[in-house]
């Protein structure tokens, strides 16, 4: 098994108002990604996150999430 460590800048996952906040949006915007399907969360943890690699995905495809 290998150790991986994030560096202090790096975030796994973000709050779904973080993920908002990263795209200049409120968090009612990303409920609204997650029940159109359009970006996938982590559920069943106590609260609900969005993985980084969701940001990277958006970003990757260049268009707006609308």
């Amino acid at each position: 098994m290998t150790n991986t460590t994030l560096n202090k800048s790096e975030r796994a996952a973000y709050t779904p108002d973080e993920f908002a906040k990263l795209f200049g949006r409120e968090r009612t915007w990303t409920y609204r990604q997650i029940y159109k399907g359009k970006i996938k969360p982590i559920k069943g943890f106590g609260s609900l996150l969005i993985p980084a690699k969701e940001v990277e995905n958006i970003i990757e495809k260049g268009t707006s999430v609308r």
